[in-house]
């Protein structure tokens, strides 16, 4: 994985080196983060080279947009996915065994599958301000299909992530911290964070906020 992405394509997802031990990918597919087939294939891409890198200790996962971080699946697209999401359930358990320590640092919506996405990483930190998190598939008659159902209740415990799936409500960062569904709420978690980098370049959708 390169220090900085020079593909002329969208970069859905990118990569970024920061140290030979830190590494961040950081979603960024405008407006709403859908988790897209191109997202898919992106980030398939991205944690085939970090599992092949024997000196990254450390992956952070995040967004470019302070109101999303994954919205949620792009239901328009199902189908382009393949019978059985393969490619999803091979990158989640690729990550779910990584020698390397993956964090998720959530701002902004995580509903579906972007909660899923979270409950396959080692740690999970959240902006109090505008952290959102989510199993919404009850509105559609459904219940998770990406790990949702496996992994939340070894989080919060059987009875808090039925509520969150029966449910279908919306959770913000302080509550989900108290359920264990995260590990920390943070004030200006992830401002801190892009200020420490020099970060906040708006040109593709995202604030400085």
């Amino acid at each position: 994985m390169s220090d900085n992405a020079t593909d002329n394509t969208p970069d859905y997802v990118r990569g970024e080196r920061i140290s030979p031990g830190y590494h961040r990918v950081t979603f960024d597919n405008p407006p709403l983060n859908l988790y897209d087939p191109e997202v898919e294939a992106r980030l398939a891409e991205i944690v085939e080279q970090l599992d092949a890198d024997p000196e990254v200790k450390v992956v952070v996962f995040d967004s470019a947009h302070p109101d999303f971080f994954i919205a949620h699946h792009n239901l328009g697209r199902v189908g382009e996915f393949g019978e059985g999401m393969p490619v999803w359930f091979a990158l989640v358990d690729r990550l779910a065994k990584a020698r390397f320590i993956t964090v998720g640092s959530l701002r902004g919506r995580a509903r579906g599958i972007g909660s899923e996405f979270l409950l396959a990483l080692d740690v999970r930190f959240a902006s109090r301000e505008k952290a959102v998190l989510g199993q919404l598939e009850i509105g559609s008659g459904i219940i998770p299909g990406c790990g949702g159902l496996q992994r939340l209740w070894q989080l919060t415990g059987r009875s808090r992530a039925l509520e969150i799936i029966a449910s279908g409500d919306d959770y913000d960062a302080d509550r989900a911290e108290r359920y264990g569904w995260i590990n920390r709420a943070a004030p200006r978690l992830l401002r801190r964070r892009r200020a420490a980098c020099g970060e906040g370049n708006p040109e593709r959708g995202g604030s400085p906020a």
